[in-house]
């Protein structure tokens, strides 16, 4: 669903894949990887401030690790990463729902969109 191929081209997606995501996840070696795995509430903060400077880090990262209200919370900082660069695609609930399902992948894809940690 986010990956390239399988959209129109017309239509502004994600630079790096969902799929593609789980696969630099899954890899390991690499900073941002262990950050979010280790402590999501540090990349969740940084994508956060990263997507809308006006908003808090602090305030997003601790947000993002409660039980309930965590993957909601991912969601909307998510919303913003995408109204900021322009992607069209997925709703918000089918945001929530790939926050409860694979956070972390998700974390590493809005984190890499918004130009943090180090080049694919």
């Amino acid at each position: 669903m986010y990956d390239r191929a399988e959209q129109d081209s017309a239509t502004p997606l994600w630079q790096l894949g969902f799929k593609n995501s789980i696969a630099h996840f899954l890899d390991g070696g690499t900073k941002l990887a262990l950050m979010t795995c280790c402590c999501p509430c540090v990349t969740a903060g940084q994508v956060a401030a990263a997507a809308d400077p006006e908003e808090g880090c602090f305030k997003w990262g601790f947000f993002s690790v409660l039980p309930i209200c965590g993957p909601y919370c991912r969601a909307k900082v998510r919303k913003t990463a995408k109204i900021k660069n322009g992607i069209n695609v997925g709703t918000f609930w089918e945001d929530v729902a790939i926050h409860y399902s694979a956070g972390c992948c998700a974390l590493i894809q809005e984190a890499r969109e918004l130009g943090l940690g180090e080049e694919a």
